[in-house]
C-alpha cells in the first residue's frame, strides 16, 4: 500500500492516490506523516459513527478541523499513512480486499486499535482472521496471543496458546504488543504451558499408559544387552475389569529415549517434539531390535 503519492504543485501538499484522492471528495483526512487522503464524508460517515458526529458538529466548535486545503477541511489524525489507507480500504470493497494491504502483524495490530477507536466494527472483523495465519501462528505464537487477548478475541488466543507449546516463549521476539496485555495474562498462558508440560512428561515418566506388551522393547532377553524394568498396565480382563499395573523388562536404550523425550516435551510440549527427537541426531544411536 502507500507505492507512490501525488503532489500538489499549488501548496505542496502529498496526496495519496486514487481512490483517496477522489475529485468528489469533500473532506481532507491527513495522517501522522503527512500524507492527504481525499475522501467523501458520507462514505466515511457510514464506515464509522464517530466520523458520522465529527462531521456533524458546528465547524466552528470542530476542534479537529482547523485547516483548509482547496477549500476543502482537514482533519489531522493521529495514525500513519499505512494505517489509514488500511483502515479506508474497507470504504471499497470492490477494490480492496479485506486485508489487501495487510503485510504483518504490525498493519494488523495497527489497524485493530484504529477500528476500534474510530468503531468501525466490520472492519475488524473481517481482518481478524489475518492474525491467525499459519507463519504467524508458527513464528510468533505469542505475540499472536497478546494481540488477540487485547482485542478480547478468545478463540484466537485460545488456539495463540496451544501454539506457544511447540516452542520456548524466549524463542519469540520482543514485540510492543506484549506491552499491552497486564501480568495476568501472561502468567495464565506460562501456567497453561506449565501444565501441558508436566502433563506430557508424566507420560514420559509413568509407562502404564502403556497397555501391550508387543513391542520389541518389552521382555526381550538378549545376554548382551542389559536391561531394566518399568510398570505398563495389563490389558482388561473378567478378573481386572481396567487391568492392572504389572512390571516388564526393557531395553536401557528405550529408557534413555524415553527420558529424553520427558526432557525435550518441557520446552516444546507437542507431537513434532517426539518425532524430532527420533530423527534427530540424538537418537542415531539407538539400535534397532526384534525378538526372535
Amino acid at each position: 500500500m502507500m507505492e507512490s503519492t501525488v503532489a500538489d504543485k499549488d501548496q505542496g501538499a502529498v496526496f495519496a492516490k486514487s481512490p483517496f484522492h477522489h475529485p468528489d471528495g469533500d473532506i481532507i483526512i491527513r495522517s501522522s506523516d503527512g500524507i492527504h487522503f481525499r475522501m467523501m464524508k458520507l462514505l466515511l460517515s457510514l464506515a464509522s459513527p464517530i466520523f458520522k458526529d465529527m462531521f456533524s458538529l458546528p465547524r466552528s466548535a470542530d476542534e479537529n478541523i482547523d485547516e483548509f486545503l482547496h477549500g476543502l477541511p482537514i482533519v489531522d489524525l493521529t495514525e500513519s499513512s499505512r494505517t489509514i489507507e488500511n483502515l479506508l480500504s474497507s470504504c471499497y470493497p470492490a477494490i480492496y480486499g479485506k486485508t489487501s494491504g495487510l503485510q504483518g502483524l504490525s498493519d494488523l495490530s495497527a489497524l485493530l486499535e484504529a477500528t476500534r477507536k474510530y468503531e468501525m466494527e466490520e472492519t475488524g472483523r473481517a481482518v481478524v482472521p489475518f492474525l491467525t495465519k499459519p507463519q504467524f501462528l508458527a513464528q510468533e505464537p505469542l505475540r499472536v496471543f497478546a494481540i488477540a487477548c487485547r482485542y478480547k478475541l478468545d478463540a484466537e488466543a485460545i488456539l495463540a496458546a496451544k501454539h506457544t507449546l511447540h516452542r520456548s516463549v524466549l524463542e519469540d521476539k520482543y514485540s510492543q504488543d506484549l506491552e499491552m496485555i497486564d501480568g495476568g495474562t501472561l502468567y495464565r498462558v506460562l501456567q497453561y504451558r506449565n501444565e501441558c508440560a508436566e502433563a506430557a512428561m508424566k507420560v514420559a515418566k509413568i509407562h502404564t499408559w502403556i497397555k501391550s506388551d508387543h513391542y520389541a522393547f518389552f521382555d526381550c532377553r538378549d545376554k548382551d544387552e542389559d536391561q531394566l524394568c518399568t510398570d505398563i498396565s495389563s490389558p482388561p480382563s473378567r478378573k481386572h475389569k481396567h487391568g492392572y499395573d504389572r512390571g516388564v523388562s526393557v531395553h536401557i536404550w528405550w529408557m534413555e529415549y524415553m527420558e529424553s523425550t520427558r526432557v525435550a516435551l518441557q520446552t516444546a510440549t507437542c507431537g513434532e517434539t517426539v518425532r524430532d527427537l527420533i530423527s534427530s541426531k540424538q537418537m542415531l544411536y539407538l539400535p534397532t531390535y526384534s525378538c526372535r
